[in-house]
C-alpha cells in the first residue's frame, strides 16, 4: 500500500529532480558568465584561449561542472561518429589489430583513449586480448557514463570489464603509465582544446583576438589587440605571417604539446596513435571557432559553460611540429579512411543480419551520416583521420606500401 502511494509521487519527484538539475546547471552557467564579465571589467579583455579554457575546463565550465548537468545533455549538444554506428568503432578496432600485427609486437600493451566521451567508442573496440585500457577524462559525469557503458556499473571498486580487461581512469595525460607499449586513440578530443586566434587589422598587421564587453558593458564581443603581444611574436610562424592571402590563423598550444608527448611515448616504449577530429590540412583561411547547443550552431560568446565550444585542428601545422620526430600520416577525410578499411563490406554484412526493415533503415541512415560527403556539414568530409608512428617503423611501413591502411591515398613515405 505504501509502495502504491509512493509511486503516485514518483513522476512529481522525478520532475522536481530534473528542474533542480536544470536550475543548478543554469546557475553555474550564470556564475561563469558573471565571473568572466567581472574579470574583464577589472582586468581588461581576455584572449580567446583564456575564454575557451574558462568555458570548457574551469570549475563552472562545460565539462568542469558536469556533475550538475543532466547526463543526456552531453549527447544532446553534439553527435559523434561512434554514437551513430557501431561499425565506426569496429573499423578502428580492426585498424588497431592490423597495426599491432605489423609491428611484430606480441607482449602486453595498453590502449589509451583521450576524451572518451560516453564510452561508446571504447566499448565497440574492446574485443582484444593481452591489454589494459586507460581513459583520460576530466569530467566526473562522463566518467560515470563510461563506467556504466564499459562495465555496467557506477561502482568505483569494479576495475575491469566482464571479460577481464583492466580499466583505469586518469584526469590528465601525465597520469598514464609511461613504460609500456601504448596505442593512443582520440575521437573529437583536440577540437575542444583552447586556441589562440589571430587576425590582421585594417593596416594588415597581425593582432591577437580578444574577448571583451560591448558598449553596454553586459554582452561579450571580439576585439583585436592594439599592438603585437607575446603570442603574436612567438606563436605565429613566418609562413603564416608572410602569406598575404591569409588574414586569420588559429593555434592550440596544448594540441601540439600533447602530440609531442605522445610522439615521445611511442618512440621510447613503442606504440602508435590515431585520431579523428574536425580539422584541415592547414589550408583553412577563415576562423573556425564555433559552439553547439542541441545539435545547432550557436554564438560561442553566449551562455558560457552551457555550449560545446570547438575549433578545427590544424593538422598541417601539427605535421610541421612533428617533422623528423615521428612518422605522420594524414589528414585524410573520414569517409576515405573508412572506405579504405572496407567499411562498405562490413555494412553489407550487417544489413544481411538485420531482422526488420526498421533495423535496416536505422543502420543505413547512420552509415550515410558518418560517410556524408557534403562539403559544409558532412561528417565524412569534416572529420579527418591522422596517425603517428615511431621513426623506427619507417622501413616496415615503406615495405607495406608507404602508409598504413586508411592512409594509402594520403602522404606516403
Amino acid at each position: 500500500m505504501i509502495i502504491g502511494k509512493c509511486r503516485r509521487f514518483l513522476p512529481v519527484l522525478s520532475q522536481f529532480v530534473r528542474n533542480a538539475s536544470s536550475q543548478c546547471s543554469a546557475a553555474s552557467s550564470n556564475l561563469l558568465e558573471r565571473f568572466i564579465r567581472d574579470k574583464i571589467r577589472s582586468g581588461g579583455p581576455i584572449t580567446v584561449h583564456e575564454y575557451m579554457a574558462l568555458c570548457s575546463g574551469s570549475a563552472a565550465g562545460y565539462y568542469g561542472h558536469s556533475e550538475l548537468r543532466p547526463k543526456e545533455s552531453f549527447t544532446s549538444d553534439f553527435i559523434t561518429s561512434p554514437e551513430l554506428s557501431q561499425v565506426f568503432g569496429e573499423m578502428i578496432g580492426i585498424w588497431i589489430i592490423n597495426e599491432l600485427l605489423n609491428t611484430g609486437y606480441q607482449g602486453p600493451w595498453q590502449l589509451v583513449e583521450l576524451g572518451p566521451g560516453t564510452g561508446t567508442f571504447m566499448k565497440d573496440i574492446l574485443q582484444m586480448n593481452n591489454l589494459s585500457v586507460h581513459l583520460v577524462e576530466v569530467s566526473q559525469t562522463l566518467t560515470t557514463m563510461q563506467r556504466k557503458k564499459l562495465i555496467s556499473t557506477e561502482f568505483a571498486n569494479v576495475v575491469s570489464t566482464s571479460s577481464g580487461v583492466p580499466l583505469h581512469w586518469h584526469k590528465t595525460f601525465d597520469e598514464v603509465p609511461k613504460d609500456k607499449f601504448t596505442v593512443f586513440i582520440a575521437n573529437e578530443f583536440f577540437d575542444a582544446l583552447p586556441i589562440h586566434q589571430f587576425s590582421r587589422n585594417s593596416e594588415g598587421k597581425w593582432r591577437e583576438v580578444y574577448v571583451t564587453l560591448d558598449k553596454s558593458g553586459e554582452n561579450f564581443c571580439f576585439m583585436l589587440s592594439r599592438s603585437e603581444n607575446i603570442h603574436t611574436k612567438t606563436l605565429l610562424p613566418e609562413y603564416v605571417r608572410d602569406n598575404n592571402s591569409r588574414n586569420h590563423w588559429e593555434l592550440s598550444p596544448r594540441t601540439i604539446t600533447t602530440a609531442l608527448a605522445i610522439c615521445d611515448r611511442i618512440t621510447s616504449h613503442g606504440g602508435f596513435f590515431l585520431t579523428i577530429d574536425y580539422g584541415h590540412d592547414g589550408s583553412r583561411l577563415h576562423p573556425s571557432l564555433r559552439a553547439y547547443k542541441e545539435h545547432k550552431l550557436v554564438d560561442p560568446l553566449t551562455s558560457p559553460g552551457e555550449v560545446d565550444i570547438t575549433a578545427d585542428v590544424d593538422f598541417g601545422y601539427l605535421r610541421t611540429a612533428l617533422a623528423d620526430k615521428c612518422l605522420t600520416f594524414g589528414p585524410i577525410e573520414q569517409k576515405v579512411f573508412l572506405s579504405e578499411l572496407g567499411v562498405d563490406y562490413r555494412i553489407r554484412q550487417l544489413l544481411e543480419q538485420c531482422k526488420t526493415a526498421e533495423e535496416k533503415e536505422a543502420l543505413t541512415t547512420s552509415f550515410k551520416m558518418i560517410m556524408d560527403d557534403d562539403a559544409e556539414n558532412g561528417m565524412g568530409t569534416k572529420f579527418k583521420a591522422f596517425s603517428m608512428f615511431p621513426n623506427t617503423l619507417q622501413n616496415i611501413i615503406r615495405m607495406r606500401g608507404g602508409a598504413p591502411p586508411g592512409f594509402l591515398s594520403s602522404n606516403l613515405i
